[in-house]
């Protein structure tokens, strides 16, 4: 009988339950103290691996909600052009409509030449005059 609560004894120890101080025949003799810190030891042990393991589970829900907000933000990366008009849209311009277009906001467009607001294109190519 003490041989197999050697061999208990030993087992817990590899799995890293301190049982220091807790002898089979302690166990065998009915010491109360000892039996009481063996159960006070793999209380502790148990606690311990379920700390770990709440530790481990929360890392890997951290892990899989970083994967996908990764994913999106490359998925939504657009070429140049979408995101000048984006930024534009943003800033409250019109689409259509940049500031690196080399158009004004009024006048005749079908010449290409840039008229300031308000005044007139003047097709013989004379001088804008605003009114």
């Amino acid at each position: 009988m003490v041989e197999n609560i050697n061999t208990s004894l030993s087992f817990l120890a590899n799995l890293g339950v301190s049982v220091d101080g807790v002898s089979a025949k302690d166990i065998k003799d009915g010491n109360l103290k000892s039996i009481l810190g063996l159960f006070f030891s793999l209380s502790r042990y148990k606690q311990q691996q379920k700390t770990l393991q709440q530790q481990q589970q929360k890392q890997q829900r951290q892990q899989q909600q970083q994967q996908p907000q990764q994913q999106q933000q490359q998925s939504h990366k657009q070429p140049g052009e979408q995101q000048q008009q984006q930024q534009l849209q943003l800033q409250g311009q019109p689409r259509g409509q940049s500031s690196s277009s080399g158009q004004g906001q009024s006048g005749d467009h079908s010449a290409g030449v840039t008229s300031a607001p308000g005044s007139k294109n003047i097709p013989n190519g004379g001088e804008a005059v605003s009114r």
